[in-house]
């Protein structure tokens, strides 16, 4: 307790010091030479008037990296990369995020695909809503009420509302405000989450979270 109070404490201060982002979008890609571009379009029109910064942590056999490194040179926006050796990727998608949140310097640290499966347009609505309900943590949810996972096909759908159901079953208290804890969209506040703490393995980080830290309070936005 005494430890997470301390770096609660620490981040505040270093908020301050930094004068710094509003956001850090750490966004995991792993080939993904082609969507680069146009993702970091859309986040650029999304996130006007919000000082944000975007962090890549790339795990590409591809060009991806060396797309990102061009875009570095004369995108508006300001853009890290780190690069992940193989040896460095055995934590996976998990390990990936943690990487990036270590790296970013927002007060707000929001977690999107590069696929383009997520709506970049949606970040600005997750800022709004933390801002609005106080919630530490805000997901990005197509089971919500309003939401729509159609976009995802017929057995993609049902796979993901299973798996939802089944691990919303295993953890009904600590999850029991939330339609989705398997998102890979969502939005936390940095004082709230060390990512020291975290042992990420596999891909649902977002699940380690919010059962690894219970006391978070959660909101969601459908999409």
């Amino acid at each position: 307790m005494l430890q997470n109070r301390l770096f609660q404490e620490l981040s505040s201060i270093g908020e301050d010091i930094h004068g710094g982002y509003d956001i850090s979008l750490v966004i995991p890609t792993r080939n993904e030479a082609g969507n680069i571009e146009p993702l970091l379009m859309r986040v650029h029109q999304a996130v006007k008037g919000i000082a944000t910064e975007v962090v890549f942590v790339d795990d590409s056999t591809d060009t991806t990296p060396d797309v990102i490194r061009q875009l570095q040179d004369w995108f508006p926006l300001p853009i890290k990369l780190i690069h992940r050796s193989e040896e460095e990727r055995q934590n996976g998608l998990g390990g990936a995020v943690v990487e990036g949140f270590k790296a970013s310097q927002g007060a707000w640290m929001c977690v999107m695909d590069a696929d383009l499966q997520h709506p970049p347009e949606m970040i600005t609505k997750l800022w709004h809503q933390a801002k609005k309900s106080g919630a530490d943590i805000v997901m990005g949810s197509r089971l919500a009420p309003g939401g729509d996972s159609s976009s995802l096909g017929f057995m993609r759908n049902v796979i993901s509302r299973v798996f939802a159901w089944t691990t919303r079953l295993a953890f009904p208290q600590r999850l029991r405000k939330v339609t989705d804890p398997l998102t890979g969209f969502f939005m936390t506040r940095r004082a709230a989450v060390n990512p020291a703490d975290l042992r990420p393995d596999g891909i649902k980080i977002l699940l380690e979270i919010l059962v690894s830290l219970p006391q978070l309070q959660v909101a969601e936005v459908p999409i």
